[in-house]
């Protein structure tokens, strides 16, 4: 079995656990504060020259917090990300080397607009991604971290792809090819910390993960093993294999 099928097995059966009341809490407010920092950011010099070259040809339905400016999903992913992380203010994770929430909730919350998702069914896929963000983080967070990579949207990006593609409830192969359509539109380098680049590389990485959910839908194709190939996100994210532990991805996903 690939590494993409065994991650996309372990959001599935994740997926279908019982939740404790505190986890669901601590969502809660998660999603509040990513809120409360993408509202806050939305008038920011960076979002508003975004929004200046996406508002002309980005017609739809979905929100741009904060604006009566409608556009579509994956626009509204790639907005509501830069505006969410622009004043560096949102949420950060220890196992992800990264801020988790702004990594999921631009995507998420655009297909959850979408498809008018009940909010107790966003709640569940954003845990399911918070899940998967840590998960991936212990397997590969520190080193592309210290070599120099931007972990919320190296590393956040499949994390984007867990929450959407449990929302969605789609196969488990599906998964897995939305996962490795992801390892090709990972991207982010630390050179860009302290630019407007920064939040916009977040932003991009809420739309690609949206992206590859949907393309899975439509049956695109992607390499099998697009994580283990010499050639592939494992190796080339982290220089070698001394440099990741990817049992700690595949291996059933049991305690914390």
């Amino acid at each position: 079995m690939t590494i993409a099928l065994q991650f996309a097995r372990n959001i599935h059966q994740f997926h279908q656990r019982s939740l404790p009341k505190e986890a669901v809490e601590r969502a809660r407010d998660a999603i509040i504060d990513t809120l409360g920092v993408m509202l806050a950011g939305r008038v920011q010099p960076g979002a508003l020259k975004l929004r200046a070259v996406i508002e002309p040809a980005a017609a739809g339905r979905n929100r741009v917090f904060g604006t009566a400016l409608r556009v579509n999903a994956l626009d509204a992913a790639l907005l509501n990300g830069i505006a969410a992380h622009i004043l560096d203010f949102d949420d950060s994770n220890s196992r992800l080397h990264g801020h988790t929430s702004v990594a999921i909730l631009p995507a998420l919350l655009a297909l959850g607009d979408e498809r008018q998702a009940p909010p107790v069914a966003v709640v569940r896929a954003y845990i399911t991604g918070f899940e998967a963000a840590s998960r991936l983080g212990d397997a590969v967070g520190r080193y592309q971290y210290t070599y120099g990579w931007h972990p919320t949207t190296t590393i956040g990006i499949f994390a984007a792809v867990a929450a959407c593609a449990a929302l969605l409830e789609l196969s488990e192969t599906q998964t897995a090819v939305a996962l490795s359509i992801a390892t090709a539109l990972a991207s982010g380098i630390k050179a860009n910390f302290g630019s407007e680049t920064k939040p916009l590389g977040v932003g991009q990485a809420n739309r690609n993960a949206l992206l590859a959910v949907k393309l899975a839908q439509q049956d695109f194709s992607a390499g099998e093993s697009a994580f283990e190939h010499h050639h592939g996100y494992l190796f080339v994210f982290n220089a070698g294999a001394e440099h990741f532990d990817a049992s700690l991805l595949v291996a059933p996903w049991t305690g914390g």
